[in-house]
């Protein structure tokens, strides 16, 4: 599970700005007090889609950005929607799809790209184009409150010593983040990864009751 670092200031508050408003080239400013060093009209109409479930990192990032977009002016309301599937990458074939289309945003990161390579999806992050980096996060390996495991030591003996008997979930497909940082600490501790019981997710909205839920 991930824990996610919000950092929606000033600096990203103005890229957004910059590139959100070239995105919605329908809705840029005519007015001609914009290339006076005017101040330019907010964007109208955006629709920004999370590509799991409610309740993610996706999603929590998503509506953040929009509160801030809206706060600052930057843009008019925002309508923050989901389309979950297949990793992401349902979401992935919607945006690809509707090309050109200047007020569609989507929210994503390494779990969808993983999703995409691991699932052969025909649509591609090649045929998207990126509009600004919101966030920085900090990998995080969590158990559920009655866990008998306390601390990371504990952990990594019992995995170490029946690698089966430890089922690891993530809210990414093989490939993103969730995967790779269990992978990696496998690797590192001496485990195959190859022998790692990993459960993917549909997004943490969908991970967090599985784990509260043993």
């Amino acid at each position: 599970m991930r824990l996610h670092r919000i950092a929606l200031g000033a600096v990203v508050a103005s890229t957004l700005a910059l590139t959100g408003c070239g995105a919605t080239k329908d809705n840029a400013t005519t007015d001609s007090s914009a290339g006076s060093g005017g101040a330019a009209k907010p964007a109208t109409g955006l629709q920004y889609m999370v590509p799991n479930a409610p309740g993610g990192g996706y999603d929590t990032t998503a509506r953040a950005a929009a509160q801030v977009m809206e706060k600052e002016g930057i843009t008019g309301p925002v309508q923050v929607f989901n389309l979950p599937g297949a990793g992401g990458t349902v979401g992935l074939q919607r945006v690809v799809n509707e090309e050109g289309n200047g007020q569609l945003a989507m929210q994503m990161g390494l779990g969808v790209l993983g999703a995409a390579y691991t699932q052969k999806s025909k649509a591609s992050l090649n045929e998207t184009t990126p509009i600004a980096k919101l966030i920085e996060e900090a990998g995080a390996i969590v158990v559920p409150k009655d866990s008998p495991y306390t601390d990371i030591n504990q952990l990594v003996e019992a995995w170490k010593k029946d690698p089966k008997s430890l089922s690891v979930g993530g809210g990414s497909s093989p490939g993103g983040p969730d995967h790779l940082l269990p992978m990696q600490l496998a690797q590192t501790v001496g485990i195959d990864p190859k022998t790692v019981s990993y459960v993917s997710y549909d997004g943490g909205g969908e991970l967090l009751p599985a784990l509260l839920g043993n």
